[in-house]
């Protein structure tokens, strides 16, 4: 790891401004983190642009639906009692997928970032709603009310490491930062081992 102190000229008006930059090299690839004053921010988004990701959905006229990502296709519905045909997981198990699914990678990533070595590790997670927000029959809160994420993790890491991979996962996972600031949404994590 390595910090500069850059000078940066003059641009579109902008006074002169300094920005500290930590240079961090990772297995798969360099990362540059600034800490920039509001100067620089503008030519910061320029340099580093947003990832972009897209799905398109197509469904029938029924709760079945299917997604296309790429190469990638998956169905979502809902079981026949709602007028599905059961070919998939409902929108909310998909939701609660995805977590899994973000958070998980993200364990993989921090884990390999601070040594710590796990054999396998899993996640589940449930949410409580009032469906009858869903079903348009009250003025309730239509999304959910609790979110519970639990992992499992097997190491030989001592807990405090396991709690600080935990920490640092929830923080950068971008669908666990998007659940956990929902308003009115009790949000709970968390990852022991077994």
């Amino acid at each position: 790891t390595s910090w500069h102190l850059r000078k940066c000229a003059p641009s579109n008006g902008l006074p002169i401004a300094w920005t500290v930059v930590c240079v961090t090299k990772a297995d798969f690839g360099l990362y540059i983190l600034t800490f920039p004053t509001m100067a620089l921010r503008r030519s910061l988004c320029r340099l580093f642009p947003a990832v972009k990701y897209s799905v398109t959905a197509e469904g029938a006229a029924g709760p079945s639906m299917q997604y296309k990502a790429g190469k990638h296709s998956q169905f979502t519905d809902e079981p026949p009692k709602l007028g599905g045909q059961d070919k998939g997981m409902n929108p909310m198990e998909t939701c609660l997928g995805s977590l899994c699914g973000c958070v998980h990678v993200l364990t993989y990533m921090v884990a390999k970032e601070m040594g710590l070595k796990f054999e396998k590790v899993g996640w589940s997670a449930s949410c409580e709603f009032d469906p009858r927000g869903l079903m348009g029959k009250a003025d309730v809160q239509v999304h959910w009310s609790k979110l519970i994420l639990e992992g499992t993790i097997k190491t030989d890491a001592p807990d405090e490491q396991v709690q600080e991979l935990l920490h640092k996962v929830e923080k950068r996972c971008p669908i666990s930062s998007l659940m956990s600031n929902v308003k009115d949404l009790e949000y709970i994590a968390s990852l022991k081992k077994g």
